[in-house]
């Protein structure tokens, strides 16, 4: 995992996929997806840029932060809108936060019960495979 301690010692962000601020992470993706796992210790700070033309999302584990200005406190899902590249994170308190940024796939989805796919056709065949123990078995 490609690891930035901030300065200060005030966080760790942990780049799980994509690339933060000139540090790229281990994980392989089908198609372009930025995670990070980050810790700010109270009053660090982060700030980033990422493609307007992605759907990003940050998702408050634990503490509270302010994310370009506005409050969001532990449990908090902020979406933003398709409009800036920069992000500015500042933890109020010792925070844990998971960046979830990635280029839509713009595919159709097809769902049934838990199955989610492209197609009518792939669910019939998931559920044919379900049922056929092709998924395995948990004992």
């Amino acid at each position: 995992m490609g690891t930035i301690t901030l300065s200060d010692n005030n966080g760790v962000v942990n780049v799980i996929a994509g690339i933060f601020n000139g540090t790229k992470g281990p994980a392989t993706t089908y198609s372009p997806v930025d995670l990070f796992d980050i810790k700010l210790k109270k009053g660090g700070e982060i700030t980033t840029q990422l493609p307007s033309s992605y759907n990003t999302a940050i998702l408050v584990i634990k503490g509270s932060v302010a994310v370009n200005g506005k409050n969001a406190d532990e449990h908090s899902f902020v979406l933003f809108k398709n409009e800036g590249e920069e992000i500015t994170v500042k933890a109020t308190e010792d925070s844990v936060l998971l960046v979830l940024s990635g280029e839509p796939l713009d595919e159709p989805i097809a769902s049934y019960g838990p199955f989610v796919m492209n197609t009518k056709e792939e669910i019939s065949d998931a559920i044919l495979e379900f049922s056929s123990g092709k998924f395995g078995n948990l004992e």
